[in-house]
């Protein structure tokens, strides 16, 4: 598939410690861009693009709605950027074996006309935090089935804990992509 212009791939993004190799940013930002038809991903301390993605993986996430956003999508009925989710990057361009509602996982959406959060698809309840959630785009390398974020709600396992770990089959070291 060929990428739009000006998607930047995670291989060809900035290092954030350019003395270490090439480092993802330890917390990101992410949303849908409707523009290019993937997902930005932002790094949460600068607010910076870092790349984009068709598929990401988070942990101790926390679901983010700019509520002046909405109420301008709402008074405009015209898009712009004002939900996102910010986590721990785990991974890019993920796997979608990752996710299985068997083991806990769930789906929510955002829908600006409808709830001021995001919401459980499933229970109807809003989502404000996460152990873990993947979000895929709406491009066929990212689509999924149900929705595109999924998450492992925190109450879903007491004794889960997220062990960073880095994509070091690419590049070899530890915090390299």
């Amino acid at each position: 598939m060929t990428e739009p212009k000006g998607y930047v791939h995670w291989k060809d993004a900035k290092s954030v410690a350019p003395e270490l190799g090439n480092c993802a940013p330890d917390r990101v930002k992410v949303y849908m861009n409707l523009k290019l038809g993937c997902l930005s991903v932002l790094n949460a301390k600068t607010n910076l693009l870092y790349c984009h993605a068709h598929r990401i993986d988070l942990a101790n996430a926390k679901f983010r709605v700019q509520q002046a956003g909405r109420q301008r999508v709402l008074r405009d009925k015209r898009k712009n950027v004002h939900a996102y989710v910010v986590g721990d990057f785990m991974d890019i361009d993920a796997s979608r074996d990752v996710v299985s509602v068997q083991d806990g996982w769930k789906s929510a959406h955002y829908d600006p006309y409808k709830k001021g959060h995001f919401v459980d698809e499933f229970a109807n309840k809003p989502v404000h935090e996460a152990h873990r959630v993947v979000i895929f785009d709406s491009t066929p390398i990212g689509y999924m089935d149900y929705g595109n974020v999924w998450f492992l709600p925190k109450e879903a396992d007491k004794n889960f804990t997220v062990k960073k770990y880095w994509k070091t089959y690419h590049h070899g070291g530890r915090g390299t992509l």
